[in-house]
C-alpha cells in the first residue's frame, strides 16, 4: 500500500486555528463523533503546546477526558479514537494514568496536509490514451456532482494505459491516489487510509486471480473511501461489488486498428515532436502489435528519430524489452533472419508463405475473424519450423516458439494462465507464435471417464476460445494431423500438409546445405547417389554438418564423398533403416576420404 509516512513537523509557521480546521476535516472524513472530535482537537492543541513538545510526555487519558463536560461520552470518544487508530498509548500502567499521543501521520496532515502527491496536468494531459477513453471519463466528470457515489472499473490488458486512467481521473478531482494490491490487503489493514489523506482509492488486482474473500476485502476498503474508488482488473478478471455506488466502467484496450494508430502517434510525437514519417511509422505499428497506450509510450521513451522502417523496428524490439517475465514463462523468443531460399518445397506448399503473409499483410479490419491462423502438418524435417521462421523474418517479427513442458501444468487452471499470458504478450509485441508439435495441446476432446478427461476437456475447451479470439500470427506444426481436434482444424486459415522432398528437391538440398565445402562433389554424384538417399529436408541438414565436421577432423576444407556417405549412413542408422545404412557406411569406407566410420 502507498502509504507517506512523515516526520514530525514544527508548526511554528503554521497558525494553530489552519490546523484545528484540517483536524476538523480529517475527522469529517473519518466518520467521528462530536465527543472524539472534540477530544482529538485537544490533544492536537496539547501536542503542538512548545512545552509539550519540550517535555515529550504525551497526554494521561484522564486528563484528556476531563477536557469534555460528560465523562462517559468523553470516554467512549476516547475509545473511538483508539480503534480507529488515530491515538495510540505508549504506557504500560493503568488505563487513565497511561500517556497517549496521535498518530504521526495524522498530526502531519494537519500540519502541512496529505503526503500523497497529487496527479499534475503535465502527467496526464499528453497521454497516448484513446479518444474514445478520454471522452468518456470527461463526460463523466462534466456532469459530476457527487465522487463518493462513484465506482470506476479499469479494465484492459497490461501495458493500455489503466495507471494513466487513474491518474487521469486523479486530476480531475483534484485528489492523490492511494493504491493497494489485492495481496497487501491479505496481510495489512490501515485503520486511517484511504480516509486520513482523502484520496481515490485504488484496488490493483493485476496479474492475480482474487478469491473471493479479496474481492470482499477490496469491496470494503474500496468503500472506504470519501471520493471516487477504482479498481483496475485484468481482461475476464471481477471486479468487487462496491456497496450503493454506481458504475463506470473503462475499457482500456484499442478497438481497432484506428485507435493503435492514433495511441502509436501520440506516443512517439511526446518523444520526438515534429519528427518526419510519424504517421507512417504509426501505420505499421498499429498493423503489427496490439500494445496499448502505457506500453507505447514507455517504448517511445527509448527511441529517436529514425526512418519509417527503422523506426517501427526499433520499437517492436523495445516492445519485447517491456514484456513482462511472467508473460514470457514457457516461450523461446527468436529473431529469424532465414532467407526465403533456404527452403525448398513444392509448387504448392511454397505457396503457403505466400496465403499466410496475404493474411497477414491484410489492411482490412472489419473481418469477423480475428488474426492469421496456419496449421502445417507433415512427417519430421519436412520444413515446417522452418517455414514458421522464414514468415516471421519476411514480416520482420520476432517469434516466440511455445516450450509446451513449462506452459502445461498439472495444477488445475495453471495451464489455461499461461497460454492467456502467452497469447497476450504475442499480441501486444506483434509476434509470430509458434506452437511447434501442437498436438500435444490441440489434442481431440474424449469422453470423460475418469476425474482428469473433465479438466483435459477444459483445457482443450478454453485454448478453443482463445486461440479464435488471438489477433496475430500463429502458427502450429504436428507431425500427427489425426491428433488434431476438427474443432480448431475448421479455424485454421491456411492448412498445408508437408510432404518429403522429391529426388531433384533432394539434390538442391544437399547444395544448399553443404554450401562451399561441397563444392568440389561432381553433378553425377549429388543428382543421382545423394538424391537417391530417401532424406528429408531435417535429415539432409543434419547429415550435412556431419560430412563437414568429417571434413574439417581431417583438415581438409572440402567435404569427400566418403565424408558425404558416412553422414548419410548415420542418418539412415538413426532413422532405424540399418540395412540401407550398412550399404552407406560401406561406400564411405570404400570411397576416397572416406569419414573412418567403421561398417557395421
Amino acid at each position: 500500500m502507498t502509504l507517506h509516512v512523515l516526520d514530525p513537523v514544527r508548526p511554528d509557521a503554521v497558525g494553530l486555528g489552519s490546523i484545528v480546521k484540517r483536524w476538523e476535516n480529517v475527522a469529517l472524513r473519518l466518520g467521528l463523533s462530536e465527543p472524539a472530535r472534540s477530544l482529538g482537537a485537544s490533544l492536537l492543541r496539547a501536542e503542538l503546546d512548545p512545552e509539550a513538545r519540550n517535555r515529550r510526555g504525551g497526554v494521561r487519558r484522564g486528563t484528556l477526558i476531563a477536557t469534555v463536560p460528560d465523562a462517559a461520552a468523553g470516554t467512549a470518544g476516547l475509545t473511538e479514537l483508539e480503534r480507529r487508530g488515530v491515538v495510540s498509548a505508549r504506557s504500560e500502567s493503568d488505563w487513565l494514568s497511561a500517556k497517549i499521543f496521535l498518530d504521526p501521520r495524522v498530526r502531519a496532515t494537519c500540519i502541512v496536509g496529505s503526503g500523497l502527491v497529487r496527479p499534475g496536468e503535465g502527467a496526464v494531459a499528453s497521454n497516448a490514451l484513446p479518444e474514445r477513453v478520454v471522452a468518456e471519463l470527461r463526460e463523466w466528470h462534466d456532469g459530476l456532482e457527487r465522487p463518493e457515489r462513484w465506482f470506476i472499473v479499469v479494465r484492459g490488458r497490461s501495458g493500455s494505459g489503466r495507471d494513466t486512467v487513474a491518474a487521469l481521473v486523479g486530476y480531475l478531482l483534484g485528489a492523490p491516489l492511494l493504491r493497494c494490491a489485492s495481496q497487501e490487503l491479505r496481510t495489512q489493514q490501515d485503520l486511517l487510509e484511504p480516509e486520513l489523506s482523502g484520496a481515490v482509492a485504488v484496488w490493483d488486482s493485476t496479474a492475480l486471480e482474487a478469491s473471493p474473500e479479496d474481492l470482499r476485502r477490496a469491496a470494503a476498503w474500496l468503500g472506504r473511501s470519501t471520493t471516487a474508488a477504482i479498481a483496475i482488473v485484468d481482461e475476464g478478471q471481477d471486479a468487487p461489488d462496491v456497496g450503493e455506488r454506481s458504475l463506470l466502467l473503462i475499457e482500456t484496450d484499442a478497438k481497432d486498428r484506428a485507435e493503435r494508430k492514433h495511441v502509436w502517434k501520440r506516443a512517439l510525437e511526446i518523444q520526438m515532436s515534429g519528427a518526419p514519417e510519424l504517421d507512417v511509422a504509426a501505420g505499421e505499428l498499429a498493423r503489427r502489435s496490439r500494445a496499448g497506450a502505457g506500453l507505447a509510450v514507455r517504448a517511445a521513451r527509448a527511441l529517436t528519430p529514425a526512418p519509417a522502417l527503422d523506426l517501427v523496428a526499433a520499437a517492436e524490439r523495445e516492445l519485447l524489452k517491456l514484456a513482462r517475465p511472467s508473460s514470457l514463462r514457457g516461450i523461446a523468443v527468436e529473431h529469424p533472419n532465414v532467407p526465403r531460399e533456404r527452403l525448398v518445397l513444392s509448387t504448392h506448399a511454397a505457396g503457403s508463405i505466400d496465403r499466410v503473409l496475404a493474411l497477414a499483410q491484410s489492411s482490412t479490419d472489419e473481418e469477423q475473424r480475428r488474426g492469421v491462423k496456419a496449421l502445417f502438418s507433415g512427417s519430421s524435417g519436412t520444413g515446417k519450423s522452418l517455414t514458421a521462421r522464414i514468415i516471421a523474418s519476411e514480416l520482420r517479427l520476432p517469434l516466440f516458439r511455445v516450450d509446451l513442458a513449462s506452459v502445461v501444468s498439472k495444477w488445475v487452471g495453471e495451464t489455461e494462465k499461461n497460454l492467456a499470458q502467452a497469447l497476450h504478450a504475442a499480441e501486444s509485441s506483434g509476434a509470430v507464435l509458434l506452437f511447434d508439435e501442437g498436438d500435444a495441446l490441440f489434442a481431440k476432446r474424449g469422453e470423460v471417464q475418469r476425474g482428469t478427461d473433465r479438466y483435459a476437456n477444459m483445457e482443450a475447451s478454453y485454448l478453443l476460445q482463445a486461440f479464435e479470439a488471438f489477433d496475430g500470427v500463429a502458427i502450429v506444426t504436428t507431425n500427427l494431423l489425426g491428433n488434431i481436434d476438427s474443432a480448431f482444424v475448421r479455424r485454421f486459415d491456411v492448412c498445408v500438409h508437408f510432404q518429403p522432398p522429391e529426388p531433384a528437391e533432394r539434390a538442391t538440398l544437399w547444395r544448399r546445405e553443404l554450401g562451399a565445402p561441397g563444392e568440389t562433389l561432381t553433378p553425377a554424384f549429388v543428382d543421382r547417389t545423394l538424391a537417391a538417399a530417401t532424406l528429408t529436408g531435417g535429415n539432409i541438414a543434419s547429415a550435412s554438418r556431419l560430412a563437414r565436421a568429417l571434413a574439417a577432423q581431417r583438415s581438409d576444407a572440402l567435404v569427400s564423398e566418403g565424408d558425404v556417405c558416412t553422414a548419410v549412413g548415420s542418418e539412415l542408422d538413426k532413422m532405424g533403416a540399418s540395412v540401407e545404412a550398412r550399404k552407406w557406411f560401406a561406400k564411405g569406407g570404400e570411397a576416397p576420404g572416406g569419414g573412418g566410420v567403421p561398417i557395421r
